[in-house]
């Protein structure tokens, strides 16, 4: 984490033009380079392109390196510089429609604009606007952190635009192809709409970044391709499930399937996984084992697999395959650190169940246990268990419980020293909250105090510990109450209810 701290340094101080425009590629031979667009460290534009993608893709990898370390201070030294790097790609939406325009208005001009380079995607491009929505969602929250109410409510208004007209069909300017039962990769400035052959990062990401909240779309994209993967047996998915029609790439492309229309890159498994997890993760652990039972066989040492051999084609070795890992982490245990506390979402499948990771966050050893539908976390002295999504923090001898995807701490518990502690979160909501709790090495003196958060502001609550009323608590203006109560070894059941 602290290389890649000062990869984005690097970055920020040479990747960046004055006007906010982020070269998209590095290399240490520039054979690949747009005529005379390259600087004297190695950063450059590719020939195929003005490739648009890389000035969200730079905020969104400050950001998700920010939540694994927590490390604020340094942030704030990438604020200007990704403010920058979005506002240049805000001001390409010219028509105010909320769908940034990438530098060429028709794919007649064969030229690219996002990570499939050498597909001559155009004007109103899905791929670069998904990869903006998920830049702007994470940039709005840090701005909120930083205190700039400002350029939080730019940024957040922008995503909000931007995510209602992308879900609008292509008749009405949006990209959802009712047709075709997909998200088209884009259109031209003209109006044609061009790439209509399920393209999977495209609809990867509109449902992995919530863009797409109709379960309805997201159960007939997922399912169609996996209709078809079956069909072709396929032991992992393509950039795209059917072809590009003629001159939406480059010539050698054709026909299909070849290169970029159509074979199997393995850099966008993080996205598939986290796509199908929340609906069928047992098509996420599917494809998981596809690629670890080639990596047994080859190695991955491959840019991409073949379409239709599924053999191992290109030299040009891409970090992405360990993408599929990645999202095994993130999409199916729900490893998920934040900025402030570590988030456990996970959508395991009974195969599963009874798996326990050891992570690493922040010098702290953490045992995870993944059961079905009951998830825990511990740090050797606190232990936290729930039935759902959750985030978890612990500091001396204090520990937390955030509810959900929620960043603010639902029930803190203070114990004393030397003491471990572990709880059962029941239930938690504004007008009750339940959980049981058990600790170990303290006396029959010492006090454990909780509070609670999120509740009604100035309201009277009751406080019941195995059923009996321990006192009456009046929450402050915040929402908050504290109470304290004797820690001992058998279990408690705390609930506090609203009066």
């Amino acid at each position: 984490m602290n290389g890649y701290q000062d990869c984005l340094d690097y970055y920020r101080d040479n990747a960046i033009k004055p006007d906010g425009r982020v070269w998209p590629r590095w290399a240490y031979s520039n054979e690949d380079m747009m005529p005379g667009e390259v600087t004297d460290k190695g950063f450059y534009e590719a020939q195929w392109g003005y490739l648009l993608d890389a000035n969200p893709d730079l905020v969104t990898n400050v950001v998700e390196l920010y939540n694994q370390t927590g490390n604020k201070a340094w942030l704030k030294t990438h604020k200007g510089s990704c403010e920058k790097a979005l506002d240049w790609l805000l001001r390409r939406d010219d028509n105010s429609n909320g769908l940034v325009e990438m530098i060429t208005d028709s794919h007649k001009q064969k030229r690219g604009s996002d990570w499939i380079d050498i597909i001559w995607a155009a004007y109103e491009n899905a791929f670069v606007n998904a990869k903006l929505y998920h830049a702007l969602i994470l940039w709005a929250d840090v701005e909120r952190q930083l205190g700039d109410g400002v350029k939080e409510k730019l940024y957040s208004d922008f995503a909000a635009k931007l995510k209602v007209n992308f879900n609008k069909p292509i008749s009405a300017g949006g990209f959802w192809d009712e047709e075709n039962k997909c998200y088209v990769h884009w259109r031209d400035k003209d109006g044609s709409i061009h790439g209509r052959n399920m393209v999977t990062p495209v609809n990867f990401m509109a449902i992995g970044y919530g863009i797409c909240e109709d379960s309805n779309r997201t159960k007939t994209i997922l399912d169609r391709i996996e209709t078809q993967m079956q069909k072709e047996k396929l032991f992992f998915w393509p950039l795209c499930m059917y072809t590009y029609s003629a001159g939406e790439g480059n010539d050698w492309q054709f026909p299909f399937p070849n290169y970029e229309n159509g074979d199997l890159f393995l850099s966008w498994g993080a996205m598939g996984v986290k796509a199908y997890a929340a609906y069928k993760p047992e098509l996420a652990v599917k494809y998981i084992k596809n690629v670890l039972t080639q990596y047994a066989k080859d190695g991955l040492a491959f840019q991409r697999y073949g379409r239709t051999k599924q053999d191992g084609l290109g030299d040009d070795i891409l970090s992405g395959n360990c993408s599929s890992v990645v999202g095994l982490y993130q999409g199916v245990y729900g490893i998920n650190p934040m900025h402030n506390r570590f988030v456990l979402d996970p959508h395991i499948t009974p195969e599963l169940a009874g798996t326990n990771v050891k992570y690493q966050f922040r010098g702290q050893a953490l045992s995870i246990d993944l059961a079905m539908n009951r998830y825990a976390i511990s740090n050797g002295q606190f232990k936290i268990t729930a039935a759902r999504d959750f985030g978890f923090y612990v500091s001396l001898n204090n520990c937390s419980f955030f509810n959900g995807s929620s960043d603010r701490a639902a029930i803190e518990v203070k114990a004393p020293a030397k003491t471990t502690l572990a709880m059962t979160v029941k239930h938690y909501d504004e007008n009750s909250v339940a959980w049981t709790q058990t600790s170990t090495g303290s006396s029959s003196t010492q006090l454990t105090t909780c509070q609670v958060h999120g509740l009604k502001p100035n309201h009277g609550y009751a406080v019941m510990v195995n059923k009996q009323l321990l006192q009456r608590v009046k929450t402050n203006p915040r929402g908050s109450l504290t109470f304290d109560h004797k820690a001992g070894s058998q279990e408690d059941e705390i609930v506090i209810e609203s009066r």
